[in-house]
């Protein structure tokens, strides 16, 4: 049967009654609607869904119906789409054309033909153009513009053919001077050139020429008719899109699109106004770009002091505002006009030509062009936006609206209409204050004031940089209803668009909005309440124009890294505000001077005046390698950088967030900045905030304790580099050394094992140091004349960041440092357990990274007395971690290590110093104690920097190494938690490595021991011993080991000096110090090392039981059967080796041979014993043969026997038996080659290889003699492969028979 349904449904009505349905099939219920919907399940009575919204069959078909047509209406509505897209670009383009391009094309022809009459016609209608272009959107006022265009373009028209017909005449000779003078006084024919040849800024070669003369020159140039080509097409576009602009601006909603676009972009307007000002004001230095520069720092100024916390009345923000609006544009078109009017020749010449430059009339045309040109520019800026009009009736309105948003009747209708885009920096969407200020953005005259629609719009403001304060909670609670109703058109027509009132992130797109804001905002938060922005502020403006006047500045900047920003006084900040708002005009007003009258460049860092050294300094600098409007241009440009920072660092104190919890919520994490009121503040949410704030704070912990690091290599860095060798690179090597000290007196369960934490006055001891250095650095390089080289007080001649800037970076990070260790944030749980991670990692290669940093001491010359100590230390260290890692020799050779490189460390850089030097030549002359310079290198060496800094790295590794293995339970620790122990496969493998390992090394020792001298061939020969003999291998990597620690020894003492030894006898004894013989020694040492370390770590490995009993039954196999037939394989091996060369040795190898198959153990198996017999004498004769041809090759020491020779064999009685055909020296190589004599290298290869065999098959049988006398039970009887620190290959050691 069907299951039958009930839907119970309500839907109210205007009666307020509900409509019940009965019980409907449910499979006819989903044929008919097709859609998801809230159906009830129930098996009792029709019931009325709470709180959800229940919907009819009746509702269900209408929205089948409508999602039928829906979908067949798709195509539609993307075409409406597409064409509304289509007819907002175009509206925007036509705005963007009307607004900038239409009247800057005037503007360019005006200064082209600047000094004549058509060019002050160009310029007055670029003028009359950018004032009309806010009126051409009204339909009002649009058919009078489009006639004004019409005009326009006939003018130009006629303008543009009379310049033609004039050019044409002028090229086939038809017009002469005189009337080619009046034509160019005009405008028609000449670029403005007959203006310029007469004014003052012209070159005397020009200046010569008449006014005719140039005329008649330069009329046949075709490019004069561009300036009026350029005119006529503009007109002729702006005719076109005028006419075609009704088609969007006659509607009102195309005017409300336009007029949302330029709420959206007061950000970008800001920033262009901004942006002008400073390019208008770098230019040129004159009065128009005073007024300029004068004008930023007044919006700057009013920007930083302006509060949003407070209601203040429109009449005291938006009146400085307009009047800086209107001051900026009349300075605008001042300009413009004036490079027209003082262009004119009769004009200039009644005026000094120091009074032209301050007018604006710049010595360079191109930069007098194009600064009139930004002026310009800034004009049409300024226009974009309706005009601001505030009348003093209209603050009844204003207090209406406070009445309104306070939460009385919000029906007011004010008169009331500021759109000005100056007044960003007052409005504060967060507040209920910001929606006043968004409804004086309005529109048209006579509109009315829009307030919030909802809770949502009133808070949906926070993505904004000008939205500081939150919204009270009184302001949030404002239903919608009644306000929705209340509000005109406009309003409704913003609703459905989707955007909130005041806010200009909601017409932007989605993924900036959504995206990439609320991260910008995050970004502004945290930086808001630091010290980056001031600090920045100041120290740019006291390097870039070092003098007493900014040290004022680098004083309050210094004083910002001891004490934070929220613990100043906010006079602070606007104090320094000011000062440098007095220091820039200053700084401008003087440099407009220097360019009227053309002072000389400055010489600064380099050479400072008296006018200089007190902050009067010019812009043009020698020795920059750029032009002076470059110069200009950059100078300008950093000083309003520094200004526009230390502004937005005071706005910024004001609302700081207190934490990083605080910034992530207002900085958009989790549904801040303009999305704070549309998610809501659920517990998930708060959960995942905090989560992401708790986050963030570990991140930060772990930069900071990995920035200690970094801080003391960058001290490092600078105290061992050219320019910081001095006593001041003492001092902070002298800090390295209390910072250490420092750290290892720290309690461990403080600090753990990050010795570098120390104690916070250490890091505020580096940071009033560091900043003590920056002062004396900077007086030094204003009022000194001289370098101070011993105390490291020099002077740069080309920036002052050259030597002040690695002072900065180091007073920053320890500024750092001090202010977390003031603050108590505790260590990252990786530096606290002594079982981390990062901890196991320390414990398994820390060391061996010491022993590479201490032999990085030995190696790097010169030579000293302190390196061949170190080198004790290495082979101590080398020698513990062999035989005995758990010793307590291992932490105190890394004590000594570390305190003999911290000692060693001041002690060697003050050997450096070139004052020490010459001290030290007048207490020891180097003539007479020329031996204690060498041994203790008291010469000055550029390499023992190189050991400077391996000091600093083995006394903090020393002293981390230390505290690690001081825990008594971090080495079982580790080995319990070593990943190979899960692992059986890995396991497995581990521990046939370690079986093998002792094998292995004495085989590759071999090779890396045959070095050809006297040394090798001992070492080689006990080596040999140990192999033939088959018994204690497990002590074969000590032998090696200690040998190649001996050898390493009296190389590098016989190397000191102290003992007078020939070179050649040195290489006859392998005493010679050089790389070759040091990489071998070592690598012997580290394969020893290796080898302990993998017998050591697969000790605690066991195999499963099974896997165990498998492989020593088949191990036992084997060696049974290798013990039966190894003598077999010996005598082959002999026989092969005896075949291979010809020589004396072969009749021994073959007489062994002859003696094994005469005795008759060549047929059969033979018994352990009876092969071990056998084994014993093939090794014995094949190691005397192989250390025989060692010998051999080596000879005798120089001044004994003579190593013979093929003459001295040939001559001798050997060969006197040799008839006249065979030659001497022939006899004589073929005797040298019988008795092995040679220099064959080769050969010694295959025979310890046969002799390797031989051994290990020996090493075989002895195991096989061991497990059969061993009793029943026993572990030699049962394998004998447990005791793996002991059997080290693959078969285990034996007992002796």
């Amino acid at each position: 049967g069907q299951l039958g349904v009930r839907t119970a449904a309500s839907m109210q009505q205007t009666s307020g009654s509900s409509v019940d349905l009965q019980a409907i099939p449910l499979s006819s219920l989903r044929q008919r609607s097709g859609s998801a919907a809230t159906i009830a399940t129930t098996a009792g009575p029709p019931r009325q869904l709470s709180g959800r919204s229940v919907v009819t069959v009746a509702t269900l078909r209408s929205r089948t119906d409508g999602q039928r047509r829906q979908r067949g209406s798709l195509g539609l509505r993307v075409k409406r789409r597409l064409l509304a897209a289509l007819k907002r670009c175009w509206q925007l383009t036509c705005r963007a054309w009307f607004q900038y391009f239409y009247p800057a094309a005037f503007c360019l022809a005006g200064l082209c033909r600047r000094g004549t009459a058509v060019g002050g016609y160009y310029s007055l209608t670029s003028l009359l153009l950018a004032a009309l272009a806010s009126q051409r959107f009204h339909p009002a006022r649009a058919g009078r513009l489009r006639c004004l265009d019409a005009a326009l373009l006939a003018a130009s028209s006629a303008l543009a053919l009379m310049c033609v017909v004039i050019v044409v005449l002028c090229a086939n000779g038809h017009l002469g001077a005189p009337s080619l003078s009046a034509l160019g006084a005009v405008g028609l024919g000449a670029v403005g050139r007959t203006a310029q040849a007469t004014s003052a800024a012209q070159p005397e070669a020009e200046a010569a020429l008449s006014d005719a003369a140039l005329a008649i020159a330069e009329c046949r140039n075709v490019l004069n008719v561009f300036p009026e080509l350029l005119v006529a097409l503009a007109c002729l576009v702006g005719v076109v899109l005028s006419q075609g602009s009704k088609l969007g601006m006659d509607d009102r909603s195309g005017r409300e699109v336009l007029e949302e676009t330029r709420e959206s972009g007061q950000l970008y307007w800001n920033v262009l106004v901004g942006c002008l000002l400073i390019l208008c004001a770098s230019l040129h230095c004159n009065v128009f770009s005073a007024l300029y520069i004068l004008g930023s720092y007044a919006l700057l100024l009013h920007f930083a002091r302006s509060s949003c916390r407070v209601l203040e009345l429109p009449s005291r923000h938006f009146g400085v505002l307009l009047w800086i609006r209107c001051g900026l544009g009349c300075t605008a078109v001042a300009h413009v006009v004036a490079s027209q009017v003082f262009s004119v020749p009769s004009v200039a010449d009644s005026l000094q030509v120091e009074i032209l430059v301050l007018l604006g009339m710049a010595r360079d045309q191109g930069v007098l062009f194009a600064q009139a040109f930004m002026s310009f520019l800034l004009l049409a800026t300024l226009s974009s936006a309706n005009r601001p009009r505030l009348k003093p009736k209209d603050l009844d309105g204003v207090c209406a609206l406070e009445s309104m948003l306070s939460g009385q009747d919000p029906d007011v209708r004010l008169p009331l209409e500021i759109s000005s885009p100056l007044q960003v920096d007052i409005a504060s969407a967060a507040s209920p204050y910001s929606e006043c200020s968004s409804a004086m953005r309005g529109g048209g005259g006579g509109s009315n004031v829009r307030p919030a629609a909802s809770g949502r719009s009133a808070q949906g403001h926070g993505g904004s940089p000008r939205i500081l304060a939150p919204l009270p909670d009184n302001h949030s609670k404002h239903t919608t209803a009644s306000r929705a109703t209340r509000v005109g058109h406009r309003t409704t027509l913003r609703g459905r668009s989707g955007s909130s009132h005041g806010s200009h992130w909601s017409t932007w797109p989605t993924w900036w909005s959504q995206a990439v804001v609320p991260k910008l905002w995050f970004v502004v938060n945290c930086l808001n309440g630091s010290p980056l922005l001031p600090l920045a502020s100041c120290f740019l403006l006291a390097l870039v124009w070092p003098s007493a006047s900014t040290l004022p500045l680098l004083l309050a900047g210094l004083v910002m890294m001891h004490v934070p920003i929220t613990r100043l006084p906010s006079i602070f900040l606007h104090a320094c505000l000011v000062y440098q708002l007095i220091f820039g005009l200053s700084l401008y007003t003087y440099n407009i001077y220097c360019t009227a009258y053309s002072k000389p460049a400055s010489a600064i860092p380099g050479i400072f005046t008296w006018e200089e050294k007190f902050g009067l300094q010019s812009y043009a600098r020698l020795g920059n390698g750029v032009s002076h409007v470059v110069a200009h241009m950059w100078y300008v440009s950093v000083q309003s950088l520094a200004v526009t920072l230390l502004a937005l660092a005071v706005r910024g104190a004001r609302w700081a967030p207190a934490s990083l919890s605080s910034a992530l919520v207002e900085g958009g994490i989790g549904g801040g900045s303009g999305e704070a009121a549309a998610v809501p503040k659920t517990a998930s949410v708060a959960a995942a905030m905090d989560t992401i704030g708790q986050a963030l704070l570990v991140l930060a912990r772990n930069m900071v304790v990995y920035m200690r690091s970094a801080t003391m290599l960058f001290v490092l860095g600078f105290a061992l580099s050219s320019s910081g060798t001095s006593l001041l690179g003492l001092g902070y090597i002298l800090w390295i050394l209390a910072l250490l000290a420092s750290g290892c007196s720290r309690p461990a369960h403080l600090v753990g094992w990050d010795i570098l934490r120390g104690h916070a006055v250490v890091w505020r001891c580096l940071l009033l140091y560091s900043n003590a250095i920056i002062v004396t650095l900077f007086c030094w390089q204003i009022f000194a004349v001289w370098d101070e080289q011993l105390i490291g007080l020099t002077r740069t001649s080309f920036s002052l960041s050259k030597t002040t800037m690695p002072h900065l970076v180091i007073a920053t990070l320890a500024a750092i440092q001090a202010r977390v260790l003031g603050a108590g944030i505790l260590e990252p749980t990786s530096f606290l357990v002594s079982t981390s991670p990062l901890a196991w990692l320390l414990w398994v290669g820390g060391i061996f990274c010491h022993m590479g940093l201490v032999f990085l001491v030995v190696i790097v010359p010169p030579k000293s007395f302190d390196s061949f100590a170190f080198l004790l230390l290495y082979i101590g260290i080398v020698a513990v971690e062999q035989f005995d890692p758990a010793s307590p020799w291992r932490r105190k050779l890394l004590t000594a290590s570390g305190v003999l490189a911290a000692i060693l460390l001041p002690v060697r850089y003050m050997i450096l110093l070139p004052d020490f030097q010459h001290f030290l030549e007048g207490v020891l002359p180097r003539p007479t104690y020329d031996t204690l310079w060498r041994s203790f290198a008291l010469e000055e060496d550029v390499r023992v920097k190189v050991k400077l800094f391996a000091f600093v790295l083995v006394a903090v590794l020393s002293a981390t190494l230390h505290r690690i293995f001081g825990n008594p339970h971090t080495l079982d620790n580790a080995r319990e938690e070593v990943m190979l122990r899960h692992l059986p496969v890995l396991s497995r493998c581990l521990k046939e490595s370690a079986r093998w390992s002792v094998s292995t090394l004495m085989f590759i020792a071999y090779f890396l021991m045959l070095k050809h001298d006297a040394a090798s061939v001992f070492q080689i020969s006990l080596l040999l011993v140990m192999l033939i003999k088959g018994r204690r291998w497990e002590f074969a990597g000590a032998l090696i080991s200690v040998c190649s620690m001996g050898l390493l020894l009296g190389q590098y003492w016989f190397d000191l000096g102290f003992i007078a030894m020939e070179h050649d006898e040195k290489e006859y004894w392998g005493l010679v110090w050089d790389w070759n013989s040091i990489r071998l020694e070592v690598a012997v040492l580290f394969l020893g090392i290796v080898q302990r370390s993998v017998q050591r770590a697969a000790a605690h490995l066991k195999d499963c039981k099974d896997v165990g009993r498998a492989a020593s039954l088949w191990r036992r196999g084997v060696r049974s059967e290798l013990s039966a037939y190894g003598a077999h394989i010996g005598a082959g091996l002999l026989l092969v080796l005896s075949l291979f060369r010809s020589a004396a040795w072969s009749i021994v190898f073959v007489a062994v041979i002859i003696a094994f198959r005469l005795s008759g153990d060549a047929w059969h198996a033979l018994p352990p014993l009876r092969t071990n017999a056998w084994l014993r004498v093939m090794a014995v004769s094949q190691g005397i043969c192989l250390v025989y041809r060692i010998a051999t090759a080596i000879w005798l020491p120089s001044g004994t026997v003579h190593k013979p020779t093929p003459e001295t064999i040939g001559n001798s009685w050997a060969c006197s038996w040799a008839g006249a055909n065979v030659t001497h020296l022939g006899c004589g190589e073929a005797w040298l080659s019988w008795l092995d004599i040679t220099e064959d290298n080769s050969y010694f290869a295959y025979s310890f290889i046969s002799l390797f065999v031989t051994s290990l098959l020996r090493h075989l049988c002895l195991k096989e003699l061991a497990a059969v006398a061993a009793p029943q039970g026993s572990p030699s009887n049962s394998g004998g492969d447990v005791s793996l620190p002991i059997i080290a290959d693959a078969t285990g050691e034996a007992s002796s028979s």
